[in-house]
């Protein structure tokens, strides 16, 4: 695995951060949850929705905290981890945001094995800072499908991307960018889910 990843990976190095892989992390950072405090919530779609653990790249499967600080170098931030995958974590995030605003009568993800009418499908392209004008941006990217879990037939699809600049070089405030730019993210997300439910009928058995 060491040797498939050394393609992929440049020989520089950014102050802070090591070329993949590194000694075990010594610290831990959790994304930043949801701020669902204010969360109003639409009207109730007599849908169940499943939201599907994202699909992504090894590199996103790892719970590195990568940086791109240039055109094919991929870094991480060193002795530090996320608290879970990346996937795993916007998965998470998703399911918390859509129990509190779209209106959906049940929200489960794929590690509860529940049946629902639709499924939310994920392709996380980028979770992993990037450097414009010398300065760190958050850019997360993933591509969303919503799909008939009956039919397998693809209902909706939808293109998300976020960048949000960094506060600061420092991990924590890192942190704390990831999860401003989730935020976003979500905020294109659920309008399009609900946009969606509104003309979506759930067949009949």
């Amino acid at each position: 695995m060491i040797r498939r990843l050394a393609v992929l990976v440049a020989a520089g190095v950014l102050a802070g951060c090591s070329i993949l892989p590194s000694s075990e992390p010594q610290a831990v950072y959790a994304l930043p949850p949801a701020d669902t405090s204010l969360a109003t919530q639409s009207a109730q779609h007599a849908v169940s929705l499943k939201v599907l653990t994202p699909g992504a790249d090894r590199l996103t499967y790892s719970r590195r905290i990568l940086v791109q600080p240039q055109h094919g170098e991929i870094s991480a931030y060193k002795d530090v981890q996320w608290s879970d995958t990346p996937p795993a974590m916007v998965r998470d995030y998703v399911v918390d945001v859509l129990r509190h605003q779209a209106g959906v009568a049940e929200v489960s993800s794929d590690s509860s094995h529940v049946a629902a009418d639709l499924e939310l499908g994920t392709d996380l392209t980028t979770f992993r800072v990037i450097y414009e004008d010398d300065q760190p941006v958050v850019d997360i990217r993933m591509d969303a499908v919503l799909i008939d879990s009956a039919s397998r037939r693809v209902v909706s699809g939808r293109r998300l991307q976020v960048k949000q600049a960094v506060d600061g070089k420092e991990v924590p405030e890192v942190v704390d960018a990831f999860g401003v730019a989730m935020a976003q993210t979500t905020e294109k997300l659920v309008p399009w889910v609900m946009d969606t439910l509104k003309t979506y009928d759930v067949d009949p058995d």
